[in-house]
């Protein structure tokens, strides 16, 4: 992950604090997918191995270190929903027929189908493995019953989403509820049940209710803004091209309110080009610069703004210091980004 941020000390900290724990979670999960046959492990490990930012695994722990809690006791427990966040990627890329994912070739790609599937279903298991290697879960029978709850609670929203998100790429038409019903499933739970397991493994049940607030929030707001980037972002920034989720087709809030303010000749260049799959770049750039005159952006990252207000709201009933910081900036860099 790049610098975030400039003179801003909390965000400088946040780009340490997310460094350090994604190596230290890097380095757990490396050494707990290793077994026989290793083709397994090797296609289960394909896209860890590739990066990511570590989001969700840097929510468990801060929440647990709000507690004042050792986070070797939970890093266990982080990582049990990267296992759980990289199973869905799998399965999705074989659904969506992708190719990349985090600018390497995907897993059915690299390993086949049959294998693919076979690395999801080990990642999936392996996530309850890690609860189980959780000291802060271990020694608390009704901590590790509530972990396990939340676990498959999320994964069982995360695959009502992915249905939704079928269903709705077949259908006719797209509302602002259908996005808010499928951001919820498909980004959020994850979000909800990493700040579940680090107030669980505190036995700081009190406060279950504000960590999902926040997490939910946060969600929302994560997802409409990496919407926005794919909409109209700089691919020098984020490394996609510019309007790649107009020609995958992709039903997005940003898109659905473009659809709406657009002037009419630039809403039906943008009906035509929605799901061409090869675009030509000069229509595309057009499109774009439309959209960034429409004020379609200012209005997703004022909606995305809105949610970070709710989150953090529910943040500020935590204890204060450094980890609910950390978590402040984390919220504020999700709305602010810009890749």
């Amino acid at each position: 992950m790049g610098e975030v941020g400039g003179g801003d000390l909390r965000l400088v900290d946040l780009n340490g604090e997310l460094r350090r724990i994604a190596s230290s979670v890097n380095s757990y999960m490396d050494g707990f997918l290793r077994g026989e046959p290793s083709l397994l492990y090797e296609a289960a490990y394909h896209l860890i191995k590739g990066g990511g930012k570590r989001l969700r695994p840097f929510v468990v722990v801060e929440f647990y270190r709000m507690f004042g809690g050792d986070e070797r006791d939970v890093l266990p427990a982080a990582a049990a929903v990267e296992f759980i966040h990289n199973f869905t990627l799998v399965h999705d890329d074989i659904m969506d027929r992708d190719d990349f994912r985090r600018g390497v070739p995907t897993v059915h790609k690299v390993y086949g189908e049959p294998m693919a599937i076979l690395a999801g279903d080990a990642l999936f298991a392996k996530s309850y493995m890690a609860l189980l290697d959780s000291g802060a879960l271990r020694r608390n029978d009704d901590a590790f019953r509530r972990a396990v709850e939340s676990v498959t609670r999320a994964t069982v929203v995360l695959c009502e989403g992915q249905t939704l998100d079928y269903q709705l790429s077949k259908a006719p038409s797209f509302s602002a509820d259908d996005y808010y019903r499928l951001v919820r499933a498909k980004t959020s739970a994850l979000f909800v049940a990493s700040a579940e397991l680090g107030v669980i493994a505190a036995s700081r049940y009190e406060y279950l209710e504000d960590a999902r607030g926040f997490a939910e929030n946060m969600g929302v707001a994560f997802q409409l803004v990496d919407d926005l980037l794919g909409l109209v972002g700089d691919p020098a920034v984020t490394g996609k091209p510019v309007g790649n989720d107009v020609r995958e087709g992709k039903k997005t809030l940003p898109i659905v309110l473009a659809l709406e303010r657009l002037p009419r000749e630039e809403s039906e260049l943008l009906r035509s080009l929605w799901g061409s799959g090869s675009a030509d770049e000069a229509s595309i750039s057009r499109l774009v610069e439309a959209i960034k005159r429409s004020g379609v952006e200012d209005e997703v990252r004022a909606v995305a703004e809105s949610h970070i207000s709710r989150s953090l709201e529910h943040l500020s009933r935590f204890p204060d210091g450094e980890a609910r910081d950390l978590l402040r900036a984390l919220a504020e860099f999700v709305v602010a980004r810009n890749y």
